[in-house]
């Protein structure tokens, strides 16, 4: 910002000091790398196998490390990120119920999972996720939940031999 003499200013016309850092992304990349650092631990936790017969730990590390890269750069991105650059437009009164019920369903779908198995449980989340924030009809929320969840736990637990509850079936 340049003020009436033409010097540039880190004062906005509100009187804030602006230093330039785009505060949600800091604060974004900042709650993912703490995430993304908890859960690298608890996948550290699990066995990785060996390089013939990969363990159940090596896709949930894999995983991390690239939340980790991802949240860093997020970080960087916030400092670096010029003012002029469009900026997210905040969210309204709509955008903010639908990411309050997608974080209701992860925790629904988390406490469901030892009980449903993932088939099931999957199912069910993925269903949902298309129904309420992707705004599909429930027949095609149901269809595309079930081949997505039930073709995705296929590949894992079968091919890649992770295993998950099995629930009561």
């Amino acid at each position: 910002m340049t003020s009436s003499t033409g010097v540039a200013s880190n004062v906005t016309s509100q009187g804030n000091l602006n230093l330039g850092i785009q505060w949600g992304e800091l604060l974004i990349g900042i709650a993912t790398l703490v995430f993304a650092s908890i859960y690298f631990w608890q996948a550290f936790q699990l066995p990785a196998g060996s390089q013939s017969r990969p363990g159940p730990g090596i896709y949930p590390l894999l995983i991390a490390i690239l939340l980790i890269i991802s949240s860093i750069l997020v970080i960087v991105q916030s400092f670096i990120k010029k003012d002029h650059e469009v900026a997210m437009a905040p969210l309204d009164r709509d955008g903010k119920k639908k990411i309050a019920k997608f974080f209701l369903s992860t925790v629904i779908y988390i406490l469901l999972l030892p009980a449903l198995g993932n088939y099931i449980a999957g199912t069910l989340y993925v269903s949902y996720i298309f129904f309420v924030i992707g705004n599909l009809n429930i027949i095609k929320s149901i269809a595309f939940g079930a081949i997505i969840s039930v073709t995705l736990s296929y590949i894992v637990i079968e091919f890649l031999g992770v295993r998950f509850p099995q629930g009561f079936w």
